[in-house]
């Protein structure tokens, strides 16, 4: 990615029912999408071992840590599968069913 797109938290306390939250805010501007679909029309398989299949935003993936998925250690497939499962299929950039099983 071209350009740096910063998760932001904020703790919101309520004093009338003692219900707190913690909210993750991430601006994903026209750039990010530009910069996807790039990667998209572009992609190809590397053979040096690195080959990036998607473009997750880090709000993204500190909810998945809070939520006990271990992002860091995953294999490309079951963050795929999790990108899927949770509705962020259009952060996937690989088009390449080797990632998918």
């Amino acid at each position: 990615m071209t350009n740096e797109h910063s998760a932001h938290e904020a703790l919101i306390l309520d004093a009338t029912d003692h219900e707190d939250a913690i909210i993750s805010v991430q601006t994903l501007g026209k750039d990010f999408y530009d910069d996807l679909a790039n990667f998209k029309e572009s992609f190809k398989f590397r053979l040096d071992g690195y080959t990036p299949v998607a473009s997750i935003p880090e709000t993204v993936v500190n909810k998945w840590l809070r939520e006990g998925f271990d992002f860091y250690s995953a294999p490309a497939n079951e963050i795929n599968r999790k990108l899927r499962l949770d509705g962020y299929e259009n952060f996937i950039i690989s088009g390449d069913k080797r990632f998918d099983h």
